[in-house]
């Protein structure tokens, strides 16, 4: 049968067995903390700290830093982000801050203003050999 690495689906595509969810409509101001995957549909005045999977989805809002495994943004965050593995901002998406992580995908139609520095976990550059060859001269 098929199988597919999990390294290599998206993180929205990922199961986690267990998270924290903030109800539409629902308000939390402090600091957000959780082992375990982290998911806001209200708005969150504070930072978020997730050891798993933290996503904003669509009308969500947080106003402070994000730090978590892999971090997914379809709403709305004024803040920045932290993550040691990928992150992915949906087409609807506005982010003003700026993110740090291993890996990013950014859908066309979303809004990001800040910095971006990507790192893999030994904070080397990746070496390549290029494989495409350069067009015949005219």
């Amino acid at each position: 049968m098929f199988t597919r690495d999990d390294r290599t689906r998206r993180i929205e595509d990922r199961v986690e067995p267990v998270e924290s969810v903030l109800a539409p409509e629902t308000a939390l101001e402090g600091k957000l903390r959780s082992t375990h995957g982290v998911r806001v549909l209200g708005s969150v005045e504070g930072d978020i700290e997730s050891q798993g999977r933290a996503k904003i989805e669509k009308g969500g809002e947080v106003r402070g830093n994000i730090t978590a495994a892999d971090v997914i943004v379809n709403g709305t965050l004024e803040g920045d982000i932290e993550a040691a593995g990928q992150v992915e901002l949906g087409p609807e998406s506005r982010v003003v801050g700026n993110i740090k992580a291993a890996k990013i995908a950014i859908a066309e139609g979303s809004f990001f203003q800040g910095d971006i520095k990507m790192f893999r976990g030994d904070d080397r550059p990746v070496s390549f050999v290029e494989k495409r060859t350069a067009p015949p001269a005219d």
